[in-house]
């Protein structure tokens, strides 16, 4: 005989269901304690070390209640991780989220690379070049800026005058807009005479406001004013200034000024201008370019 480990009931060994409670008898016995799987004759259960021999098994719906009690309070004693957890991925999640998201474009140049890259990569690296370009201009004051927009002005007219040698050809730079930037002013070969052509730089780009006719260098000298410079002429005893003042986006060249000496008083002087002499640079010295101070 062996015992209905659900009511306790005496019933034959070779019975699959119990006569009282009609519940199918367990192949294996389990443990009241824990619930586990024991066999036959074990005194000791193995897995909770319960003693098996005073002969009673309780319910198995009890034994259930058990270890579900067991795996809620397990449950709640790991809950404090299981949350620290959750959280430190949430923000990670929420780090890496926020990063990739501010690494959105945030220009047009930005995103001009953005929709290169998946169109073309050649076409990606160009536009990237083409901002990287436009950055690093925004970061260079305006004064260099002009000074750097100038260069090429001076290549371009270094190689144009190669076959004189660059006689009496020189620069000099002069506000006379009143914007804070100096204007290139050049002086060069014109064929029969001397020019002194003016270029301004505003809003990232060159232009030339003026061409004056200044004939032979030896017989003029050039002096800075207030927005203006004057050029005087010199030669066989006259005498002549002429005031060049920027208006309606020219300049303007004015004669304000001349004098005869006579040729009678050997050591007769001509008139000096009180503002002060520019000193010009050689045309082919470009370096001084960045080193004058203005």
């Amino acid at each position: 005989m062996k015992q209905c480990p659900y009511c306790n009931a005496q019933i034959a060994d070779d019975s699959k269901f119990c006569g009282e409670c009609g519940k199918e008898y367990p192949q294996d016995n389990v443990c009241p304690k824990c619930g586990a799987t024991v066999n036959e004759g074990d005194i000791y259960c193995e897995k909770c070390g319960r003693n098996l021999t005073d002969g009673s098994y309780a319910d198995t719906s009890i034994i259930s209640d058990e270890i579900q009690e067991g795996g809620e309070s397990s449950f709640k004693k790991y809950l404090p991780y299981i949350l620290v957890a959750i959280a430190l991925i949430a923000i990670c999640g929420g780090g890496w989220w926020y990063f990739n998201s501010s690494k959105a474009p945030q220009s047009n140049n930005e995103a001009a690379v953005a929709e290169a890259v998946e169109a073309d990569s050649v076409a990606a690296e160009a536009v990237e070049e083409e901002f990287a370009a436009d950055t690093l201009a925004s970061d260079i004051p305006p004064m260099e800026q002009a000074l750097n927009a100038y260069e090429p002005i001076l290549d371009k007219y270094i190689a144009k005058g190669e076959s004189n040698n660059h006689y009496e050809e020189y620069y000099f730079l002069h506000d006379v807009t009143g914007d804070g930037i100096p204007e290139l002013w050049l002086h060069v070969d014109g064929g029969e005479s001397y020019n002194l052509l003016t270029f301004t730089y505003k809003d990232g780009q060159t232009k030339q406001i003026s061409k004056i006719d200044v004939g032979h260098p030896s017989h003029h000298s050039f002096y800075s004013g207030s927005n203006y410079i004057l050029i005087v002429y010199a030669s066989m005893g006259a005498s002549s200034w002429h005031k060049c003042e920027y208006n309606n986006g020219k300049i303007q060249d004015k004669e304000i000024f001349s004098e005869t000496l006579s040729e009678e008083d050997e050591n007769a002087e001509y008139k000096e201008p009180s503002e002060t002499a520019i000193s010009p640079i050689e045309i082919t010295n470009k370096q001084e370019l960045h080193n004058i101070v203005y």
